[in-house]
């Protein structure tokens, strides 16, 4: 399975394409435009990812998003400028929700 944004999304599509006459192999795709982990009213993709894995049961799941993410955060109500030190816990802190699941 492969989740992002549109690269993610242009990653599976060429996946698809190498692995067409595979009959072991199935890509999964899941893309979202303009995803990513600043933007959760977008897609959560930490909440998103445990329906997929469950509805699809993949052997792996690549991760690829993030070229929407150069920008301001929102954090408890609070505007967290880019790459500032709490933009940069909070960013880590939504890596590491993905990576948990």
């Amino acid at each position: 399975m492969v989740i992002g944004d549109y690269i993610g999304g242009d990653l599976a599509k060429g996946l698809i394409r190498r692995y067409s006459e595979n009959p072991n192999v199935t890509i999964i795709p899941d893309k979202k435009d303009a995803s990513g982990l600043i933007r959760e009213d977008v897609t959560n993709w930490s909440e998103r990812l445990p329906e997929l894995i469950e509805k699809n049961k993949p052997a792996a799941v690549v991760v690829l998003l993030g070229m929407n993410d150069r920008q301001k955060m929102r954090v408890e109500g609070e505007s967290k400028a880019l790459l500032s030190e709490g933009w940069v816990t909070e960013y880590n802190n939504r890596v590491q929700k993905i990576i948990d699941v």
